[in-house]
C-alpha cells in the first residue's frame, strides 16, 4: 500500500471545506497536522492510519467530536492520551489491547467505544474495559467469551455488543444475564435446554437504545448523544444530573423519564423547564419552592407521581396549577401533605383524579375536593372518615367515588354516602352495622370485597353485610 502523508497544508485545507479532502486516504499523519485536524468540530475519519505517534495521540484527544483510526497498534501512552478525548472513539483496526491500554480506555468519557476489530477478548482486557463509564461499548469482532470475561463483562452497565459472538457456555450466559444495561447478541446460536440461553434470547435487543439505559451517571458526551436519537430517553437509575447535562436533554426532540432522580436543584429544574416534549420525574418526591415554580413552566406533558407534598407556597401552587391540566387520568397516590389552595387547584382537573397518599383529609379539602371536574375520584389511603368529611363528599358531582382503604363506616357516614347516581367503592369495609349496611343498599352501586351491589336489585352472592363479613374472614 503507497504511503500517503497527511501534512500541514491539507490539514489546513480539510478545516477550510471538509467536503474537499477525504481523510481516508491518508496512512500517515505528521505532529502539526494532527494538532491543526483536532480543531474540527465533526467526525475525523482516519482509518487507513495504522500507527501514530504519542505526540499525535495527545493532539487527536483535543478533538470535539467522533474520531475513528484504523490503528493496527497501539501504545499505552497513546491509549492514555486518546482516553482523554470525549466524542465517540472507533478503534476497529486493532486485533489485540494490552492491559496498560486497556485500563487507559476503561477510563474513557466519549459516549461509544468501538473495538470491533478484537477477535480473542483476554480475561485481563475484558476486566478492565468492563469498568468503562459511557454508554456504548462494542466488541463486534469477538467469536468466543471465557466464563471468566462473561462475568468481568456482566458488571459493565449500558449498551454491550458482541454481535458476532456465536457460542458460549452456559455458566458464561448465565453472568451475562445479570448485566443491567442493553444487549447486542444477534449471531448467538442458542444452546438446547439452556435456562440462560433463552433469557438472553429474550432481552438481547437489536435496537438497545429503546429499553431503558441503566445508567447511573451521565457524561455530557453521553447525554449528547441520546438527544439525538428519535425514541425516549429512559433512565431509571440516573441519581443525579449535572446542569450542563440538563441542558442538553432539554433538547431531546421527545419524551424524556428520569425515574431515578430523588432530587432537583432550582437550577436543572428551570433547564429542564424548557424541554418541550413529555418529562417523567416519577422517582422526584420533593421539590423547593423555586424548584416547583420553574419547572410548572414546562410546556410539554410533565409527570410526578412520587410528589409527597404540595404546600400553600407560590411555587406549590403553581405547580398544582400545572398538573391539573395533564391530560387524562393524574395520579399522585404518593401525595400525604396536600394544601387546601393546592387542592382548590387540582379539584379543576378534568379527568380522573388519584390522592390514594392521604391517609385523612379536612372538612375544607373534602369539600374543595368534592368539587373536582373530572368523573372519578380515588381516595383510596383514607383510613379515617369524620361525618362531616362524609357529608362534603356526599355532594361529589362526578360518577366514581372510591374510598378503598375504609375498614369501617359510622351509620351517619353511610347515610351521607348513599349515592342515588354513580358507583361508589368500599372494598376495604370489614366492620358494618346493619343500619349503615341498609343506607348503603340505596346506592345506585356500591362495590363492597368486590362485588358490586344495585340498588333495589337482588344479589347471587348475598347481603351487603355478608361481603363485609367475607371480607372480615379473609384479613384474619
Amino acid at each position: 500500500m503507497a504511503e500517503k502523508r497527511l501534512t500541514i497544508e491539507i490539514a489546513e485545507q480539510f478545516l477550510a471545506d471538509d467536503e474537499s479532502v477525504d481523510l481516508k486516504e491518508f496512512t500517515q499523519l505528521e505532529d502539526v497536522a494532527a494538532e491543526s485536524l483536532s480543531k474540527h468540530k465533526g467526525l475525523l475519519s482516519l482509518w487507513r492510519l495504522g500507527s501514530i505517534s504519542d505526540s499525535v495521540a495527545a493532539s487527536l484527544s483535543q478533538h470535539e467530536g467522533r474520531l475513528e483510526i484504523g490503528l493496527t497498534s497501539l501504545s499505552d501512552a497513546a491509549a492514555e492520551s486518546l482516553s482523554q478525548h470525549e466524542g465517540g472513539l472507533s478503534l476497529n483496526g486493532l486485533t489485540s489491547l494490552s492491559d496498560g491500554a486497556a485500563e487507559s480506555l476503561a477510563n474513557y468519557q466519549g459516549w461509544t467505544l468501538a473495538l470491533n476489530g478484537l477477535v480473542r477478548l483476554p480475561d485481563s482486557v475484558a476486566v478492565r474495559l468492563s469498568e468503562y463509564k459511557g454508554l456504548f461499548l462494542q466488541f463486534n469482532g469477538v467469536t468466543k467469551l471465557s466464563d471468566t470475561s462473561a462475568e468481568s463483562l456482566s458488571n459493565h452497565q449500558g449498551i454491550l455488543s458482541l454481535n458476532r459472538l456465536t457460542l458460549i457456555s452456559d455458566e458464561a450466559a448465565k453472568s451475562l444475564v445479570k448485566h443491567t444495561g442493553a444487549l447486542q447478541l444477534k449471531s448467538l446460536k442458542l444452546q438446547s435446554g439452556s435456562e440462560y440461553h433463552e433469557w438472553l434470547a429474550k432481552i438481547s435487543t437489536p435496537t438497545p437504545i429503546s429499553r431503558p439505559i441503566l445508567l447511573t451517571h451521565l457524561l455530557d458526551s453521553v447525554a449528547k448523544c441520546l438527544s439525538k436519537i428519535k425514541e425516549e430517553i429512559d433512565l431509571p437509575q440516573l441519581t443525579s444530573l449535572s446542569d450542563s447535562a440538563a441542558e442538553i436533554l432539554s433538547r431531546h426532540d421527545g419524551s424524556v423519564s428520569l425515574g431515578g432522580l430523588r432530587s432537583l436543584s432550582d437550577s436543572a429544574a428551570e433547564i429542564l423547564s424548557r424541554h418541550d416534549g413529555s418529562l417523567s420525574l416519577g422517582g422526584l418526591r420533593s421539590l423547593s419552592d423555586s424548584a416547583a415554580e420553574r419547572l410548572s413552566r414546562h410546556e410539554g406533558a410533565l409527570h410526578l407521581p412520587s410528589l409527597v407534598q404540595l404546600s400553600e407556597s407560590p411555587g406549590h401552587i403553581a405547580m398544582a396549577v400545572k398538573l391539573s391540566r395533564s391530560e387524562g387520568a393524574l395520579s399522585l397516590n404518593d401525595l400525604t401533605d396536600l394544601s387546601d389552595s393546592a387542592a382548590e387547584r387540582l379539584s379543576r382537573h378534568e379527568g380522573e383524579l388519584s390522592l390514594g397518599g392521604l391517609s385523612c383529609i379536612s372538612d375544607s379539602v373534602a369539600e374543595i375536593l368534592s368539587r373536582h371536574r373530572g368523573q372519578t375520584l380515588h381516595l383510596n389511603g383514607l383510613t379515617d372518615l369524620s361525618e362531616s368529611v362524609a357529608e362534603h363528599l356526599s355532594n361529589y358531582s362526578g360518577f366514581t367515588l372510591s374510598l378503598n382503604g375504609l375498614a369501617t363506616l359510622s351509620d351517619k357516614s353511610a347515610e351521607y354516602l348513599k349515592m342515588p347516581r354513580g358507583w361508589l367503592y368500599l372494598n376495604g369495609l370489614t366492620s358494618l352495622s346493619d343500619a349503615a349496611a341498609k343506607s348503603l343498599s340505596e346506592c345506585f352501586l356500591v362495590y363492597i370485597g368486590g362485588y358490586p351491589y344495585q340498588a333495589g336489585k337482588s344479589s347471587s352472592w348475598g347481603t351487603i353485610g355478608q361481603a363485609v363479613q367475607r371480607n372480615r374472614q379473609r384479613q384474619r
